[in-house]
């Protein structure tokens, strides 16, 4: 369903640019036309238009709906999530020296990925002066990234009868979904409907999820096993899969957004606006990570969440780094009313 929302928002975005492109054309190359969207006026454009007195302005009130495109970086990060074979950990708790919630855990990792989500929006737009104004939006919008990663655990398996280190492969979609709030100054030197956007935007996270299938690479005897009653092996597979939302990722981002719009004049009152912005992080991604040592740690109140992962040697199978971030492009639509 989501990729099905996310190719009519496509198809939206094109639509409307090839829209603004044709109505264009065709104003340019008819001569009996009158002025449009694109001419120059005396006293302003589509956004500053004619006024009485030197302190009329207008007001604009509207709707977006996009894309983002999120580039996730500056990783490796590793996580845990519930083993689908393995509901229960009857043995949870300090005293049992597990900290995990669930049996044998799926531990995973994930490192440079990108993919496409959706936006959806509101937009008040409150021009200060010829050249100025402030746009304030509120939307709702995720940032979703595919990760695709191997990773070598550098030891043995106890259970194989090979000298075949362990090797995993993680395929890994992840969807932050966050409700965004921006306050934009809009700078529009030229009376053209060409304008550009700087500002602060704070992004509040309501949930997110991670839909990881894992799989054993190497060694071949080596299987995901599902118990009964945890005395009897009733099944052997050499993948898994889980979904679950992971803990330690902080609750608010702050990000720099930076871009243009366009205005196209569909009547006097009416205006469609296609924006295209960036928002660069300015906040850390990644709260807290909890210690891989089951000795020192309490036990894990989350069904998943980032860990350190370390091998029965105790070295770092993945280098964590804190600095795990995500930029993301907004690719936007949207309809503009005129309050007078």
């Amino acid at each position: 369903m989501r990729h099905t929302i996310r190719t009519c928002l496509c198809l939206l975005l094109l639509s409307g640019i090839f829209a603004a492109g044709s109505r264009a054309g065709a104003t340019t190359h008819d001569p009996e036309k009158g002025g449009s969207a694109f001419s120059l006026r005396d006293g302003g454009d589509v956004l500053r238009p004619e006024r009485t007195s030197s302190s009329e302005y207008f007001w604009f009130i509207g709707i977006d709906a996009g894309i983002t495109y999120s580039r996730f970086q500056n990783g490796p990060v590793s996580f845990f999530m519930p083993n689908p074979y393995h509901v229960s950990n009857p043995f949870y708790g300090p005293m049992y020296n597990s900290p995990f919630p669930h049996a044998y855990p799926l531990t995973a990792a994930a490192d440079e990925g990108d993919g496409v989500g959706l936006y959806l929006g509101l937009t008040l737009d409150f021009p200060l002066s010829n050249a100025f104004g402030l746009v304030i939006k509120g939307n709702y919008h995720n940032r979703t990234g595919g990760f695709s990663l191997l990773t070598d655990l550098g030891e043995v398996h106890p259970d194989t009868e090979t000298d075949l280190t362990t090797v995993l492969e993680h395929e890994t979609d992840w969807t932050f979904d966050y409700l965004g709030f921006d306050m934009l100054l809009r700078i529009q030197p030229l009376e053209i409907p060409l304008y550009g956007l700087i500002g602060p935007s704070i992004g509040i996270l309501s949930s997110n999820t991670a839909e990881l299938t894992q799989r054993i690479v190497q060694p071949e005897d080596l299987f995901y096993t599902e118990w009964l009653d945890d005395q009897e092996v009733i099944s052997e597979f050499t993948s898994a899969s889980s979904e679950e939302e992971i803990a330690g990722f902080m609750d608010t981002r702050i990000d720099l957004k930076l871009g243009f719009g366009y205005m196209i004049e569909l009547s006097e009152s009416l205006f469609l606006v296609p924006e295209v912005t960036v928002a660069v992080p300015m906040s850390d991604f990644i709260d807290s990570v909890y210690p891989a040592d089951p000795n020192v740690d309490p036990p894990i109140d989350d069904n998943g969440a980032l860990i350190g992962w370390e091998n029965g040697f105790n070295e770092p199978i993945v280098g964590f780094n804190n600095d795990f971030n995500v930029i993301t492009t907004f690719i936007t639509i949207g309809l503009r009313w005129r309050i007078d």
